[in-house]
């Protein structure tokens, strides 16, 4: 039985990983060689609830560490097109209005954030008390 355990729980980590880049859960279970039936019973537990969601917080993570490590370059490249005095005044608009779009985003969201620190700690010391 040991073995049929291992079997399943391989299966079941190859149908997890596939359904992270699937479109659909039918298309994972394809991919992982598994029955539809099967996967729409593994999905529904709780236990593959978690360790999936886990794992879509481990994607979301690296995929946001890859976009972060893109963002210098991204900046260059849109300041460069901007600067451009060959570029269409259309493209250097387009350049600008990105850049500080994105940069009164970013000061929103260290405001958001900083408030949020704010507010959390305040509850703790509640609680405290």
């Amino acid at each position: 039985m040991r073995g049929n355990g291992q079997k399943q729980s391989r299966k079941m980590g190859l149908f997890m990983a596939a359904l992270l880049t699937e479109g659909s859960i039918e298309g994972a279970a394809r991919a992982a060689g598994i029955a539809v039936a099967t996967a729409w019973r593994w999905h529904g537990t709780e236990e593959f609830q978690a360790e999936y969601r886990a794992r879509q917080k481990e994607v979301i993570e690296h995929t946001v560490m890859r976009i972060k490590g893109a963002m210098s370059e991204a900046l260059d490249v849109l300041r460069s097109i901007m600067i451009d005095a060959e570029n269409p005044p259309s493209a250097r608009v387009a350049a600008a209005r990105s850049i500080l779009d994105n940069g009164f985003k970013a000061i929103e969201t260290e405001d958001i954030l900083a408030r949020l620190e704010v507010l959390e700690t305040a509850m703790k010391e509640e609680q405290k008390v």
